[in-house]
């Protein structure tokens, strides 16, 4: 017998500098009639998730005035440090009664509600068996974003050092590790640079 559908917050990480875009805030951007935020935002709001967290950090108050207010935003003083800390503080404000948790990158422009719910529905159905699942997404060998953790690791990824997000997780748990092959390229499509963007 098939438990009930296990919760998931989605964390989108919205607090790095994008220094690689020189002076623009790539995040405030102009895409599709909105800046690139709202884009993932409205995205994402519509997927097969049980509650959003937007984590920010660089221009705080600009951002934070670019998007509705009705969110739900926290801000990561120690967004310098890089993506961990912004992982981490998002998953301290995350409902303990949740039993997973996706990762979302604020510049995947790509993506699409679609593809958050291929994620999401291969993690659930993986949860049932394995508590302990890891959903990792891949386009034709190559891993992309975002990921989904079960609440299981929480402490571990509380604990992780400084430094690039939550791969060392991934890598200590592949046991657990379930590859979601998509049907695009989505995954692994981000904006940091301004010829990236002008690629759009």
């Amino acid at each position: 017998m098939l438990m009930e559908s296990p919760k998931l917050t989605a964390i989108l990480l919205a607090a790095g500098s994008s220094t690689r875009m020189g002076s623009e805030n790539k995040l405030l951007l102009p895409y599709r009639g909105k800046v690139i935020l709202q884009h993932l935002i409205d995205e994402l709001a519509q997927a097969e998730i049980d509650d959003l967290i937007i984590v920010l950090g660089y221009e705080n108050d600009l951002v934070k005035n670019k998007i509705p207010k009705q969110l739900r935003t926290v801000f990561n003083p120690d967004y310098t440090t890089g993506m961990t800390s912004s992982i981490q503080k998002g998953l301290s404000h995350a409902n303990e009664n949740h039993q997973g948790y996706m990762i979302c990158l604020a510049d995947q422009v790509m993506m699409q509600t679609v593809d958050y719910n291929q994620i999401i529905a291969a993690w659930k159905m993986q949860f049932q068996l394995d508590k302990k699942s890891i959903a990792l997404p891949f386009y034709k060998k190559q891993k992309g974003n975002p990921v989904i953790f079960s609440s299981y690791y929480k402490n571990e990824l509380l604990a992780e050092p400084a430094g690039n997000g939550c791969k060392a997780v991934v890598q200590k748990n592949k046991r657990h590790l379930l590859k979601v092959e998509m049907k695009n390229q989505h995954i692994l499509v981000d904006i940091d640079t301004p010829v990236d963007y002008h690629l759009f």
